[in-house]
């Protein structure tokens, strides 16, 4: 298996502004604590993605990574942050980020930001430079955000997406729409995939239901197709609503009826294919 979306942080050496003092997730998520909390899982290769620490960290925090890569070599990729709305920074930064190994795409998350901001013309040439560097774009974003997503990736058709947690729909909510109408046309832009990952923590992480998490799923795979979705465990964030093992599990029971060929392609070949590994 590959896991296309693990995440380590160290609130000691790094600054977090959205991890509040004292909240759940206030304490290191180390290399370490990932081994054990996957020890069951046969995890060959795995992906970090930044962890929204302040920008004036963020080469830092992939520099770390790479260290952390001489310790378990399954780290092979890398998605880091850069501020593409920072105009006057961001070649420069782009081009250092680019020259560092195993570094693959660049996320600058969109789930933060003001209405609008997905298109703005700023970030939508940020985002072009992202290719020029031939590195990928990864989408973080709520399930709100689509619309201008979807426009953001017809303003860049040369440009590889990667999206996150299926863009995280509001599956506490139980709102279904418009997220499968828009997932479904963002599908059919073929330079965009789609990892399974983060729809635990979307639900109720307490008294989250099996049928409901697999329904958002199911309907990902659907409009995708198997050969462009892909495993991630988004850990530690999944330790809110029952940790690795238990989201693992659950996409046992999504692949089930799946043939082999659809198995290997969802945890391994197409993280392998995308990634460039």
């Amino acid at each position: 298996m590959i896991d296309t979306h693990a995440h380590f942080w160290d609130v000691g050496r790094f600054d977090y502004p959205w991890i509040e003092k004292g909240s759940f997730f206030y304490r290191n998520f180390l290399l370490s604590d990932y081994q054990k909390a996957s020890n069951n899982v046969p995890i060959k290769k795995m992906i970090f993605v930044e962890c929204n620490c302040s920008p004036e960290f963020s080469e830092e925090e992939a520099d770390w990574v790479i260290q952390n890569a001489k310790l378990d070599h399954r780290i092979c990729g890398i998605v880091s942050h850069v501020p593409l709305t920072d105009e006057y920074g961001v070649d420069a930064r782009l081009e250092r980020m680019a020259d560092k190994p195993l570094v693959k795409g660049i996320r600058h998350n969109i789930q933060f930001e003001q209405t609008g901001f997905a298109t703005a013309d700023v970030f939508v040439r940020g985002v072009k430079k992202v290719h020029q560097r031939k590195l990928h774009f990864e989408l973080c974003i709520t399930h709100d955000q689509l619309g201008e997503t979807i426009e953001l990736v017809r303003k860049c058709p040369e440009v590889f997406f990667i999206l996150d947690h299926c863009g995280k729909p509001a599956i506490k909510a139980g709102i279904r729409e418009p997220w499968m109408t828009e997932i479904k046309e963002l599908a059919l832009f073929d330079n965009v995939v789609c990892k399974i990952s983060g729809l635990l923590t979307e639900a109720d992480t307490k008294e989250w239901k099996t049928e409901e998490i697999l329904f958002y799923a199911n309907h990902a795979v659907e409009v995708f197709g198997t050969s462009r979705v892909m495993f991630g465990s988004d850990w530690p964030v999944s330790e809110l609503a029952g940790g690795y093992l238990t989201w693992y599990d659950l996409t046992r029971t999504l692949t089930k009826s799946w043939n082999r060929d659809e198995k290997e392609d969802f945890y391994y070949k197409n993280a392998e294919k995308f990634y460039r590994l």
